[in-house]
């Protein structure tokens, strides 16, 4: 999701989607919507990403497009070069 904001954001976009087959996911960033709390200070996308691979990993999701806008875009291309989760696909968007 954009920040300030939540993937509420993508309530409208996710059913049309799934009419094209897509199993979707909107994670709220660290920090953001109903997550935790994120660290002050020194939190970076790399760590953003890694939190998100950490949720992907325990919903079972090994393998995954990811799509990001404004900061997200930076964690969507983190989560790909990090390869914690199998990026097939990267839609960066703003």
């Amino acid at each position: 999701h954009w920040s300030p904001g939540t993937g509420a954001m993508y309530r409208h976009v996710m059913p049309l989607l799934a009419e094209q087959g897509f199993f979707c996911i909107a994670l709220d960033l660290m920090g953001y919507g109903r997550s935790a709390d994120r660290p002050r200070n020194g939190w970076t996308m790399a760590d953003y990403a890694a939190n998100v691979a950490e949720a992907l990993g325990a919903l079972g999701i090994t393998s995954c497009v990811a799509l990001g806008g404004h900061i997200s875009a930076g964690v969507a291309l983190e989560l790909a070069l990090a390869r914690r989760v199998e990026v097939t696909h990267l839609v960066l968007d703003g």
